[in-house]
């Protein structure tokens, strides 16, 4: 464990990008959670599917109602009517936590991450006016460009402490997991055609790989479940079908990864 947790410390530490410390470090355990995203959030059934698993395995699920609002490819504006809706009077649901992320690459430029800390603005003052809060999941890199991380981490972080509002630090996590277990896949790669040659036929993949893997939505889930509820998931019998050795790896990341974001290892007893 102590291998892992100063591994973690040197990836957090070793940019200048990487050492922001996010100003909401806790939050009271929101009982109606609604997930905003695209792609990252509805594959492998669904975010907020294994998010309730780690809770049903932890005997909080019945204290807690989720739903998830996505549509493929999303950037955070194009939620726009979404959550006119969502957050309408007739239509407030009493959600006392709305997770948002946005596109994978809407974080990399100023400009764009610009527009994304003034659309999370207009979201969280309609949220907060019907008695709800906001928290940012922090997205990951691509597996063949981890170098994503630095900007989306940065700027995650940047917006959230404006915002006042809680950074999910699951791109670090995604980060941590692939420099010491790379034999846990945390992606699946993306079919762009099939190819024939010689008769055979084979399956052309995109260039950039990102959406996640089952591995890689657990982990995510590991994340969130920490970081909303302050507690480890650490043992918790539910695996999302993962090999045990690979699911207690995930688990144990995502919580030191949570700990050390938030200097909750800081804390006195």
């Amino acid at each position: 464990m102590r291998r892992i947790v100063l591994s973690v410390i040197i990836a957090l530490w070793l940019s200048p990008a990487l050492a922001l410390t996010p100003r909401v470090q806790s939050i009271d355990p929101p009982k109606r959670i609604l997930f905003v995203g695209n792609s990252f959030t509805f594959y492998n059934d669904g975010l907020h599917k294994h998010v309730g698993g780690l809770m049903r395995a932890a005997g909080i699920y019945r204290q807690v109602r989720m739903r998830a609002l996505t549509l493929s490819g999303a950037k955070l504006h194009e939620h726009a009517g979404g959550m006119s809706y969502f957050t309408q009077d007739k239509s407030w649901d009493n959600w006392d936590l709305v997770v948002m992320h946005g596109h994978s690459q809407e974080l990399l430029t100023q400009k764009s991450a610009d527009f994304f800390a003034k659309v999370a603005k207009k979201y969280a003052e309609r949220i907060r006016a019907r008695g709800g809060d906001i928290a940012l999941l922090m997205t990951w890199g691509y597996a063949n460009n981890r170098k994503m991380i630095q900007p989306i981490q940065r700027n995650y972080t940047l917006i959230g402490n404006k915002l006042n509002a809680l950074v999910i630090p699951v791109g670090i996590a995604f980060q941590q997991a692939q420099h010491d277990h790379p034999e846990i896949n945390l992606y699946k790669k993306d079919l762009l055609r099939y190819s024939k040659k010689g008769g055979n036929i084979s399956a052309v993949y995109k260039k950039n790989i990102k959406h996640p893997s089952v591995a890689g939505t657990y982990l995510a889930a590991c994340v969130v479940y920490a970081a909303l509820f302050d507690k480890s998931p650490l043992a918790l019998p539910y695996t999302a079908g993962l090999p045990m050795r690979h699911a207690r790896s995930l688990q144990q990341i995502a919580y030191n990864t949570v700990t050390i974001f938030y200097r909750r290892h800081e804390k006195k007893p």
